[in-house]
């Protein structure tokens, strides 16, 4: 199997409207389980053109990771300042795994894609900046 990275986004350099609805799910579910609370509410709110400096959530980069021989996709992948990602199956909130100071590791069910995945993000344009061990 071989896998892509797609539609390359930093979502809070973009006004909330024009997130997918996954995007704002999944970031959603991100902001309860790092216990963020009304962040998203307070960035949702933000004037225009915010300084970003104060944002939290701004070297987001999100991606979404597609079947090349299908197009069908797979996953999606938010990366976080520090070595953080959260993986989740596309279009869903469900958990496909993530990543802690910079080692990535898919949940059990999305094991099989481990090794595409790590290829996937060596071949990524653009690159992804923060650095991900997938061993």
């Amino acid at each position: 199997m071989t896998l892509r990275y797609t539609n390359h986004r930093r979502l809070f350099e973009l006004p909330i409207g024009a997130w997918s609805a996954a995007d704002r799910a999944q970031i959603e579910a991100i902001c309860q389980l790092e216990s963020w609370g009304d962040l998203l509410a307070a960035y949702e709110a933000r004037e225009d053109t915010p300084d970003l400096e104060e944002w939290e959530l701004r070297p987001c980069e999100s991606v979404d990771v597609v079947d090349a021989d299908s197009g069908e996709p797979v996953l999606q992948i938010h990366f976080f300042d520090f070595g953080t990602a959260y993986a989740f199956k596309a279009g869903t909130i469900e958990d496909a795994g993530g990543a802690t100071q910079h080692g990535f590791e898919l949940n059990a069910d999305f094991d099989q894609y481990s090794a595409a995945l790590r290829a996937a993000h060596r071949q990524a344009d653009p690159k992804i900046k923060q650095h991900m061990d997938f061993d």
